[in-house]
């Protein structure tokens, strides 16, 4: 009786041939090579998305940083600058009087009520209301504007500044009928403060601006008398 030889799947018949032994060995050889280089590329790949990510991250915090400390300067400096003035009086209220002139128009003298705050050594903000009578003529208006010391004296000493107004204007035209207006400006301003006792101060100072409603370039002339808290 012959020799009965095995298949592959376990049914008798020949062996396999010797070509086809060789390839499957091989597959088996190649096919974990393949999967461990499909895993490093995966790794690699991982590896580099994990690298960008912390570049990102450490970009913002580098910007986060930057803003931190250009914020703390910026309050070291404020508060800084408010302490030379911590020891000096922050707010000013005044009464006074102004000379309004108008090139080739004339005068007119107002009354003014104003008042100051200090924002620190160098700066300070005021405002004021003026009103106006002279020969018919009648203003009332107020300004706002900003002082810069040329010392770290606010509010005392010279300074220099800017300010922006809205005032009304009426006059008489005849029969009982008078004309007003609306008039907008804007312009540049100085003074000096002087304190003769610790709370009262004499304030002569000097406006030049610029006016609509026709009004044009008009200078002011004017002193307050101030007292400070």
């Amino acid at each position: 009786m012959g020799e009965h030889v095995l298949g592959v799947d376990g049914v008798g018949g020949s062996s396999p041939p010797a070509s086809t032994k060789f390839v499957a060995s091989c597959s088996l050889l190649v096919s974990p090579k393949g999967k461990k280089n499909k895993h490093s590329s995966d790794i690699k790949r991982n590896t580099k998305n994990d690298i960008t990510e912390l570049k990102k991250k450490g970009k913002e915090m580098k910007k986060k940083g930057i803003c931190l400390v250009l914020a703390m300067m910026l309050i070291l400096g404020v508060v800084g600058s408010t302490g030379l003035a911590a020891n000096r009086p922050q707010s000013v209220f005044s009464g006074g009087l102004s000379v309004w002139y108008w090139p080739g128009e004339g005068s007119i003298t107002s009354i003014d009520i104003g008042y100051e705050k200090t924002l620190n050594a160098g700066f300070a903000l005021h405002g004021k209301g003026s009103l106006g009578l002279e020969s018919g003529v009648t203003i009332l208006g107020g300004l706002v504007g900003v002082k810069k010391y040329l010392g770290p004296t606010a509010p005392e000493g010279l300074w220099i500044g800017g300010f922006a107004s809205m005032t009304d204007f009426s006059a008489p035209l005849g029969g009982g009928l008078r004309i007003s207006a609306n008039v907008f400006g804007f312009g540049a301003e100085g003074g000096y403060r002087y304190f003769f006792t610790p709370n009262l101060s004499v304030e002569p100072f000097a406006q030049a601006g610029y006016y609509t409603a026709e009004v044009g370039f008009a200078f002011t002339l004017g002193v307050n008398l101030g007292y400070t808290f």
